[in-house]
């Protein structure tokens, strides 16, 4: 028969390694999650071309974050977020909307939804578009 010291460690063992295991999963799901600035900064290769002012193919680096920020976003929500974020900048900065509209081909990124400014951000699922909902 175990002792209470020995059974009130075991119990103490698995509550920690419980605890252990659930703060790895938090932290998982946070170092997942795409802040704006960070979205922002990673498409700055992208800035010139979208702004009508550079080549008229996008760079490489440009393509590379592009498909690597679209990949990131792996829920619903976090891609309204990242829509919304970048749909307010792109307007900020005076992104021109024909260049922003041919990125994602030019990438060769399959997106299942148009950019476009007037696409309505809640829209967006994870399989694309719930309805083809623009502003």
């Amino acid at each position: 028969m175990e002792s209470k010291r020995t059974m009130g460690f075991s119990v103490l063992s698995a509550m920690a390694i419980g605890l252990l295991a659930v703060a790895m999963s938090v932290s998982a799901s946070e170092v997942n999650e795409i802040s704006c600035s960070q979205a922002l900064e990673d498409m700055v290769p992208c800035q010139d071309y979208l702004k009508g002012s550079g080549p008229d193919q996008p760079p490489s680096a440009c393509c590379q974050n592009a498909d690597s920020l679209f990949k990131q976003a792996t829920s619903t929500q976090m891609r309204r977020d990242l829509c919304n974020c970048l749909k307010d900048s792109a307007i900020k900065i005076g992104v021109n909307v024909d260049r922003a509209s041919k990125l994602a081909p030019s990438c060769k990124i399959s997106l299942p939804f148009p950019i476009d400014p007037k696409l309505d951000c809640n829209s967006i699922s994870l399989q694309g578009l719930m309805m083809e909902r623009f502003n």
